[in-house]
């Protein structure tokens, strides 16, 4: 189906919804985003729901098919948000990010993203000890973009990183499209928010979310959900931590510096 010119769809397929998505690395608290975001009654948030980008990231970053992404998002995501109830959607996935924003420009209004932080040494031992190292494992080849990717960071000798500088790396890399893509959106007029795991366990920072999706404060009752719901763990990957036990290098320093001088 093609998409240019005198093809291109009204933007009333999303007519009266406002989509938001997330730009983050995973491993960071995307889960305990769209849980707080489902305390709002006017926001149908959701964390990684079908159709999942994960069924076609990998074939979009090995460009097979170059314009799947593009018919991906116009044949089942955009249909999916459309059927939306409510007047705002909010997606936590970790995966828009990797292939699908440049598309989703040429196909709709511009999103408004959520720039979601987390320490990145943090996200780095956390994808290591659960084996999900970027490129190489299993789950790290599903889920996370690789040195090897497309479009990525470039590091010298990547063959010769250890999984750990992997991870690093991983984080790096989504550090720069979080920059790059926040500067992308808003030049396209979409909004963007920055927060993180931390300031939106406060009050201050569920007001700023509320405002961000709703243009509003939180009302009595989404206030008092959120005081109930602050302090609670979210996908804290327990079981994954219990069967997988990796131990960590020693010399992190190190190891670290060491990637950023093969970024250069």
């Amino acid at each position: 189906m093609g998409m240019g010119g005198a093809d291109r769809p009204a933007s009333g397929t999303l007519e009266g919804i406002e989509v938001f998505f997330t730009v983050t690395t995973g491993r960071s608290g995307t889960g305990y985003l769209s849980t707080i975001a489902r305390i709002l009654h006017d926001v149908d948030a959701r964390h990684e729901p079908r159709p999942s980008f994960v069924e076609v990231m990998r074939t979009v970053q090995d460009g097979r098919y170059p314009d799947l992404a593009r018919r991906w998002l116009e044949e089942e995501k955009i249909p999916a948000i459309a059927r939306c109830n409510k007047p705002a959607y909010l997606e936590s996935s970790h995966l828009f990010c990797k292939g699908f924003l440049e598309p989703w420009l040429d196909l709709a209004p511009p999103p408004n993203l959520v720039i979601w932080h987390r320490e990145p040494r943090s996200i780095a031992k956390s994808l290591f000890r659960i084996d999900s190292v970027p490129g190489r494992s299993p789950a790290g080849i599903r889920w996370f973009l690789g040195p090897g990717d497309p479009g990525v960071l470039p590091v010298r000798d990547p063959e010769t990183l250890d999984d750990y500088q992997v991870c690093y790396w991983y984080v790096l890399e989504i550090e720069r499209r979080q920059a790059a893509y926040a500067a992308q959106v808003e030049a396209a007029g979409g909004r963007v928010l920055r927060s993180d795991i931390g300031t939106l366990s406060t009050a201050g920072g569920f007001a700023a979310l509320t405002r961000f999706l709703r243009h509003r404060e939180p009302d009595a009752i989404e206030q008092m959900q959120f005081d109930r719901q602050a302090s609670r763990p979210v996908n804290t990957k327990a079981h994954v931590k219990a069967a997988v036990s990796r131990q960590l290098p020693d010399d992190l320093d190190a190891l670290e510096a060491d990637v950023h001088e093969r970024i250069g």
